[in-house]
């Protein structure tokens, strides 16, 4: 597995085991001198050399720094190394990692932060807000807002105030087609609750204590019947 590194951070990587060129034994003399060192960033068509001191740590791992350039780009990561020099020759060897950014590493490595989720806490009485903004607004677009967020518990709370909250009971039928989504869904729960009257000419919408609140003209044709829109009424 690729271990993670913080974007734009010096760091000290260890990478081996290095063995000697014949692959029987544990190089562990690779000097800085005659030591190739390169990297290969995300997406790279050439490897870019890293200098630097290369120290050996125990039976043939080692370690060497890699500045703020080096992890400076996000993605893959590979670290190559192969000494040359003299007797202390070795087998080339790597070393892969993953560059991720700051918040990242420092969530699931360092554990000093946590993994941003581009949000931000609804307050006291926003739920309340939210829910009555769903209600009053005829037209919604669902849009991402940068920095949005909502803590643990919130989206129940959020969710309950927008179905539970009561909505006062419809005096009369929507105006226009851009009502509020309150007034047309009360309109049609008023018309299929309460008593409606429809004669030759037209149906009256009633509300909870039988008194008229809309209708709307019914014209008699040959076999068919047309109703029209409903207007608010008073009785």
């Amino acid at each position: 597995m690729a271990q993670l590194l913080r974007q734009g951070t010096s760091v000290a990587v260890h990478v081996g085991p290095a063995l000697t060129t014949g692959g029987l034994a544990v190089q562990t003399a690779i000097t800085t001198t005659g030591t190739a060192k390169r990297i290969i960033k995300h997406l790279a068509t050439a490897a870019v050399t890293v200098t630097g001191a290369i120290t050996h740590i125990s039976v043939g791992h080692y370690r060497m720094t890699l500045g703020t350039g080096h992890t400076g780009t996000l993605g893959h990561l590979t670290l190559a190394i192969t000494a040359t020099a003299g007797t202390n020759k070795s087998l080339p060897m790597w070393q892969r990692y993953v560059v991720v950014p700051t918040n990242v590493f420092d969530s699931l490595v360092s554990g000093g932060d946590k993994l941003q989720a581009d949000a931000v806490t609804v307050a006291t009485g926003q739920q309340d807000a939210i829910g009555a903004r769903v209600w009053a607004t005829a037209t919604r677009a669902l849009t991402d807002k940068a920095g949005f967020s909502l803590v643990s518990g919130q989206h129940d709370s959020i969710g309950a105030r927008t179905w539970q909250t009561t909505i006062a009971q419809v005096t009369g039928a929507p105006v226009t087609a851009s009502g509020t989504a309150a007034l047309k869904l009360g309109f049609v729960y008023v018309a299929a609750r309460n008593k409606r009257i429809t004669t030759a000419t037209g149906d009256k919408i009633h509300n909870s204590v039988s008194v008229g609140i809309a209708k709307a003209p019914i014209t008699a044709g040959t076999g068919t019947f047309t109703r029209g829109k409903y207007v608010s009424v008073t009785g």
